[in-house]
């Protein structure tokens, strides 16, 4: 009897304190081994892409498995597991461009992708260079779904994603890098030139000028010192002209996401780092699939909630991502008002109310967005159906695109309070008429561009020598010619003569106000 238990006993220290455990090693292939690793059975492992100088990471390969794992990618450890990294030379993947840079290291330009992966790392660096940029339409005709762009890459404009009809998702990876010439005050330079560790000795009580330093210095060369100069207490101040380590220095315009950054592509989900300054309004444009822009918590200048971005430096709603399902947006406190464009360019919104209960700096009223004393109309909803709109009294401004891409909505009064249509306000919508008060004085440009039925504006403003209106020349597009203007009788002549009416040729276009012949 005591043996059975004893036999029971040892069979179920075995069953419970034995946990299996695996090695998993990696054949890198590149010269740099990377360490093997213990897993218990039923762990995961992320894998990570290893960099070859003269070529490009596809993936790896494990003994007994067909399948590619990328990095980044998570495989669940269940035996022993042997990694073979796969490499292809660069110029099979991409089309690339080296280009040349006066005062700092040639860096690379990314002009097209090759490949058959659908998820990929663009790469750190090419033959020894930096890759810094990528080219319009540099995805066309792929089939890749999701992309991570490494962070030497610092500006992002001019359609890289557009008609890549495949893409899902897009983030950064990787080390912080680059080079830029700046012109640095002395105690600047100098702080940054003590630090051994990274720039080595370096006495600054000698001449530093045509020196450079190790590459992971902060200042990595000194061209020349400026002149001195004596400052408001006495003291004498110069600057040098350097190239600094943009790892360790950088300034907010260093990283930007400019004009059509994200624009015209199918991104479903972005991930932005900590480092972008600079987010133009229209970077997301025209973007039907976008659900949600992510940024990282550690970014000074913009913040996400919820996958909607907000400018934190001007307190406005940068983006509402066009496909986001969402009916009601409940605005932060701290928020005034809307980017240009940060509730138009993507017409198919599911809005269908802002919650400003929390928010003292703006006010809804009939699905229509306005500040805190109805001053500003900023946003008229998409989700609104009706045709005809009679501005309420006391509003002085039409908002930047308030009405613009609005489908249903077809004319338009404004109120004898109004004094400014900003710009875009109606570009892009179906509107058909509208009617502007005599208060009217400015009339920024684009307010009435790309809008196809359009067919009369009336202006109720006598123009005098004292009485003028300010219209921009591009106010709506100058192509046209299925459109009336329609004003008082005793100012045909006046406004035949404005700028606008004589620069566009829209003179031929002006009718005397029905009734007012």
């Amino acid at each position: 009897m005591v043996k059975i238990i004893m036999l029971l006993i040892g069979v179920l220290w075995i069953g419970s304190g034995c946990e299996s455990s695996y090695s998993v090693e990696f054949e890198t292939g590149n010269g740099e081994p990377m360490e093997s690793q213990t897993f218990s059975s039923g762990e995961t492992l992320t894998l990570e892409a290893p960099q070859k100088e003269d070529a490009y990471f596809l993936g790896w390969e494990r003994s007994g498995d067909s399948t590619l794992y990328g990095a980044a990618d998570t495989v669940e450890v269940t035996e022993d597991m042997v990694f073979n990294a796969v490499y292809e030379p660069y110029e099979a993947v991409f089309s690339y461009t080296v280009i040349e840079n006066a005062d700092t290291r040639d860096t690379v330009r990314l002009d097209s992708y090759k490949g058959e992966q659908t998820s990929i790392d663009l790469p750190l660096s090419i033959e020894g260079y930096p890759v810094s940029r990528l080219a319009s339409y540099m995805f066309e005709d792929s089939d890749v779904e999701s992309v991570r762009v490494p962070k030497t890459v610092r500006h992002l404009a001019n359609f890289p994603f557009s008609k890549a009809q495949s893409l899902r998702e897009v983030s950064f990876y990787g080390e912080f890098g680059g080079e830029r010439k700046r012109v640095l005050p002395s105690d600047e330079v100098y702080a940054y030139l003590e630090d051994t560790s990274q720039c080595g000795d370096v006495d600054i009580d000698a001449d530093i000028t045509q020196k450079s330093f190790p590459d992971d210095c902060p200042i990595l060369d000194v061209f020349k010192k400026t002149d001195t100069v004596t400052g408001p207490d006495g003291n004498l101040y110069y600057s040098y002209d350097v190239v600094v380590n943009v790892k360790h220095h950088y300034e907010r315009a260093d990283y930007r996401i400019g004009l059509d950054g994200f624009s015209a592509s199918n991104v479903e989900t972005i991930h932005l780092h900590e480092r972008f300054g600079y987010i133009d309004p229209q970077a997301f444009k025209e973007t039907p699939n976008l659900e949600d822009v992510h940024i990282s918590k550690n970014n000074p200048y913009y913040q996400s909630v919820d996958g909607v971005l907000y400018d934190e430096e001007s307190n406005n709603l940068h983006t509402l991502p066009g496909n986001k399902d969402i009916e009601t947006l409940h605005m932060p406190s701290h928020i005034v008002g809307l980017m240009p464009g940060a509730l138009s360019y993507n017409p198919n919104l599911h809005l269908h109310a802002i919650d400003v209960s929390d928010n003292d700096n703006l006010s809804m009223v009939d699905g229509i967005l306005y500040d805190a004393i109805q001053s500003e109309l900023i946003h008229y909803l998409h989700s609104k159906t009706t045709t005809h709109l009679d501005v309420p009294t006391n509003v002085e401004v039409i908002g930047p695109y308030a009405f613009s891409n609005h489908a249903s909505l077809d004319s338009v009064i404004l109120p004898e309070s109004m004094v400014l249509i900003r710009s875009s306000a109606f570009q892009g919508s179906n509107i058909t008429s509208v009617r502007i008060a005599s208060s009217v004085i400015q009339i920024e440009r684009d307010a009435f561009m790309d809008a196809p039925h359009l067919t009369s504006i009336t202006f109720e403003r006598d123009l005098t020598e004292e009485s003028d209106i300010q219209i921009h020349r591009r106010m709506l597009d100058p192509s046209i010619d299925d459109i009336t203007f329609y004003v008082s009788k005793g100012s045909v002549d006046a406004y035949k003569a404005h700028d606008f009416f004589e620069h566009t040729g829209f003179k031929a276009y002006i009718e005397p106000i029905q009734g007012d012949e």
